[in-house]
């Protein structure tokens, strides 16, 4: 498994998004500004967390983005998978793919290592929700919490 800053970043944006959205629609600006991230790649990590229908938008002059759902349903797992594709993908899954053969046919002695190494990292994954992550950001940083109105974002 590797995690990219593309995963990194589009976590923070949709914790941000969840911290900020009990005030309305986070702007992509507030986002960026909030996150020291620029505005075109937060835009980029935001279409892909909408196409996985993570979080919705809302347009217009007080518009911005939303979470689709609410976040104890949210996995980090849904979130890394939107962002990055597959968590952990086996060498023969990704053979069969490309229609090359895998000379153990499924079968090597390595096979079961990596399918409890895929098991595993997917539970542990799973077992995080966004609402997990939010209430934790704010337990260790609640001065982070911001305090912009509405019309700042």
């Amino acid at each position: 498994m590797r995690v990219t800053t593309q995963g990194e970043y589009g976590l923070r944006c949709i914790i941000n998004i969840g911290k900020n959205c009990h005030r309305g629609p986070v702007s992509i600006q507030f986002i960026s500004d909030d996150e020291g991230l620029p505005r075109t790649y937060v835009e980029q990590l935001l279409l892909k967390l909408r196409r996985h229908k993570l979080i919705k938008s809302v347009r217009g002059a007080h518009g911005g983005y939303l979470l689709a759902r609410p976040p104890e349903t949210i996995t980090v797992r849904q979130i890394i998978e939107a962002l990055e594709g597959k968590i952990f993908e086996i060498v023969c899954e990704r053979r069969a793919r490309s229609r090359v053969k895998c000379k153990y046919q499924g079968e090597g002695v390595l096979r079961q290592i990596w399918n409890e190494i895929k098991s595993n990292l997917e539970e542990l994954l799973d077992n995080y929700s966004l609402d997990r992550l939010i209430r934790e950001e704010q337990s260790r940083y609640p001065d982070r919490t911001n305090s912009r109105t509405l019309s700042e974002r």
